[in-house]
């Protein structure tokens, strides 16, 4: 078995593990030599941060569209918050955090920029300040977004080149990074309203810089990209959305692998079928983003869906320390072709998180563990999805 060009996989965000599915453990602990050798390239002393050991367990996000009416009740003229949280327990096993979706596709029809838009909501920013503060009382964190492409709008006044002695302008670099201006003004929205983050739109890291003005005024702003950052950003980012077409076995992301503690969203807002990627997201330890309006397109989630996610969220939960295990081993070997398994550690306890991806029923052995007499050794065995102890043959 020919193993991988470390350097090949340091700047590949995902790997394909085809070649290592059910490895015997001589290349096992080749590989577990690699994974050392790459981590030893990384500087992930953001995942030490006390501030944002939260984001770390972050499993549920909701895309909150601010011009539904379930978001304003124009009615009664007040925010929904709290039905919509109610609903994010009910239905999704709750939210772990909101993002405040405020552009497009509005942005550009008139001369207001991305923060005139929250500006704008009812209540100005006082009244989403008053929402983030109920959120923040049921335990839900709150997220703004950033648009990078929002560059043809009018400039926020007291920012920019003549009232910031560093002279960052509103252009972009020539990898397309925001302008840092961009950052003062999005500090002000965040300390105004209260804020816990910022999503990033379009992007998959933050320009050099870009987060010291955010984090004057919140010292733990969580950045929360849409694509999936390189392995360099990882000093600044700690979480992203990650695309369905990611998730297939034997496919395996890069930092899953190095570091488990990167907070992964799986997210496929096209979707009309959402069970296949839940179950993929949930075989690889990830959370969800919850989106069902989609700019106007009203894309709801089934009932199956949403007892699904139920069932998955509450064991990601339950063990979440596990799936932040640094010793976790991707797609351990099984006795079913197409039957996929990832073991995980906490402690005296083993997680097996398993996937049948063959292509029908399976009423046959899986997968050997240690036996409860094997070697003296006292063990129990669960099948925590059916919630059930069991006697394996």
């Amino acid at each position: 078995m020919k193993l991988p060009d470390p350097t090949v996989w340091r700047t590949s965000p995902f790997i394909d593990f085809s070649s290592y599915v059910g490895r015997p453990e001589t290349v096992d602990a080749e590989l577990e030599h690699i994974r050392e050798q790459l981590r030893r390239t990384l500087d992930g002393r953001i995942f030490e941060r006390e501030g944002l050991a939260w984001y770390r367990r972050a499993y549920v996000e909701a895309f909150l569209f601010m011009y539904d009416t379930c978001f304003y009740d124009r009615n009664a003229g007040r925010y929904r918050i709290d039905e919509i949280l109610d609903d994010g327990e009910r239905e999704f096993g709750g939210y772990d955090f909101i993002m405040l979706w405020q552009s497009y596709p509005r942005l550009g029809i008139d001369g207001r920029n991305q923060i005139d838009f929250y500006r704008d909501m009812p209540g100005g920013l006082p009244g989403l300040r008053t929402l983030t503060e109920r959120a923040h009382e049921r335990g839900v964190r709150v997220f703004v977004s950033y648009n990078p492409w929002d560059i043809g709008t009018r400039r926020e006044a007291g920012v920019g080149p003549s009232a910031d002695p560093r002279g960052y302008r509103y252009t972009f670099s020539e990898k397309g990074a925001p302008a840092l201006a961009d950052a003062e003004a999005l500090a002000v929205l965040i300390e105004a309203i209260g804020a816990d983050g910022v999503f990033l739109d379009t992007m998959a890291f933050d320009d050099p810089g870009f987060r010291a003005p955010l984090e004057r005024t919140n010292p733990h702003v969580v950045f929360n990209p849409e694509g999936v950052p390189p392995l360099d950003a990882l000093n600044s980012i700690t979480g992203s959305w990650l695309p369905h077409s990611a998730l297939a076995p034997p496919k395996l992301s890069t930092i899953r692998w190095l570091e488990p503690r990167f907070s992964f969203r799986a997210i496929d807002r096209e979707s009309l079928d959402r069970r296949a990627y839940i179950q993929e997201a949930f075989f690889h330890g990830c959370g969800l983003v919850v989106w069902e309006n989609i700019f106007g397109w009203w894309n709801p989630w089934s009932s199956e869906e949403r007892a699904l996610l139920r069932r998955c969220v509450r064991l990601l939960r339950e063990y979440a320390e596990a799936f932040q295990d640094p010793d976790w081993q991707p797609y351990v070997a099984t006795h079913v072709e197409g039957v996929y398994a990832h073991r995980w550690h906490l402690g005296d306890v083993t997680v097996h998180t398993l996937l049948n991806a063959s292509g029908g029923p399976v009423d046959a052995p899986v997968l050997t563990v240690p036996s409860a007499t094997e070697g003296g050794l006292e063990l129990g065995h669960y099948d925590v999805w059916q919630d059930m102890e069991i006697q394996p043959k």
